[in-house]
């Protein structure tokens, strides 16, 4: 596959019951095993998915509650990362930062204590490139492959197997994780034979992402501290030629005052733009509107750091001298 090459798997994705795929797909993926590192809003959804589609999953969270949940659904809670990877072919590693996934892989409980040579760890979480290529480095070392790909879609796009991957690494390894990468996402895209490159296309993206969100988080404050209600500026802004599906997410969410259980941390977008600002120094790219996102989410995280992104319209609406109501 090259590295450009990109899979759509969006007609597949509208077979789905509640049971499984389609048919066949749960047949010859019976007796397929996959470990899955890391069961948080993004994690547990994902494992669901692969367990829907037959495959056998041992989990593994430092939340007890988090593993029941997954034994719950039919998978196995794994004692460690370890333990998760005994029987797998490939292993999936969804957790929060850099020196956490590399613990996953190579600590002392970690995947390379079970994983045999020639199967494939996938990083779908989102970390720096050069934290990703230390974790494929210290695999090949133990001849286990490693597919670097973070995804974009966040918590709707997990629990419905409608995430975008962004995958780099080695044709093999890419092959060997492609069945798995289809049942959790509609869209793989190949963005590079090398651990890293994964990385660098996710870091590019989050930044276009933390501008956007705080392009509709300063609008929507300016509309209604002008005297406009939030409904008739969700209305007007989702039916212009700026709407998309993330704005109307996004201003739904404001216009609901829902700023926690929404599935997106503010904690996860401030260490993103923080990534995206490591390689733009790294590199030497300007970001000035991200940067400036970046400021407006440590403001969010500062203020409410249990909520969601969408609270950083609450720091503005305050900035403004106004309260938000629905």
């Amino acid at each position: 596959m090259r590295a450009h090459e990109t899979v759509m798997t969006s007609s597949k994705t509208k077979t789905r019951t509640g049971a499984g795929r389609k048919t066949g797909r749960k047949n010859s993926a019976a007796k397929k095993s996959a470990a899955f590192i890391g069961l948080g809003d993004m994690g547990l959804p994902m494992a669901h998915n692969l367990l829907r589609a037959g495959y056998a999953v041992a989990g593994y969270d430092l939340s007890a509650r988090r593993r029941g949940l997954l034994k719950s659904a039919g998978g196995r809670a794994a004692k460690n990362c370890r333990d998760s990877a005994t029987d797998a072919q490939v292993a999936f590693v969804m957790v929060m930062n850099g020196a956490q996934v590399f613990d996953a892989v190579a600590g002392e409980n970690g995947l390379l204590r079970a994983l045999k040579p020639g199967a494939v760890i996938v990083i779908t979480a989102t970390i720096e490139r050069d934290e990703a290529q230390a974790v494929a480095e210290v695999a090949a070392g133990a001849g286990v492959l490693t597919v670097d790909a973070p995804v974009s879609g966040g918590l709707p796009g997990a629990r419905d197997g409608k995430l975008t991957f962004m995958a780099a690494g080695a044709p093999q390894a890419i092959r060997k994780a492609r069945p798995l990468l289809r049942v959790l996402g509609k869209t793989v895209h190949v963005v590079g034979d090398a651990p890293g490159d994964g990385q660098t296309v996710k870091a590019a993206l989050q930044a276009m992402l933390g501008s956007m969100f705080s392009s509709i988080f300063e609008a929507m404050t300016l509309g209604k501290k002008a005297g406009i209600s939030d409904e008739v500026l969700f209305n007007v802004f989702t039916t212009s030629i700026a709407s998309s599906p993330m704005l109307e997410n996004c201003a739904k969410l404001i216009v609901a005052r829902q700023f926690k259980n929404t599935g997106s941390r503010i904690t996860t977008m401030h260490k993103d733009l923080g990534i995206s600002l490591n390689l733009a120094r790294e590199v030497g790219a300007p970001l000035f509107v991200a940067s400036a996102a970046r400021e407006l989410f440590q403001s969010g995280l500062s203020t409410f750091p249990d909520e969601d992104n969408w609270c950083v319209v609450k720091v503005l609406e305050r900035m403004a001298g106004m309260e938000g109501k629905r």
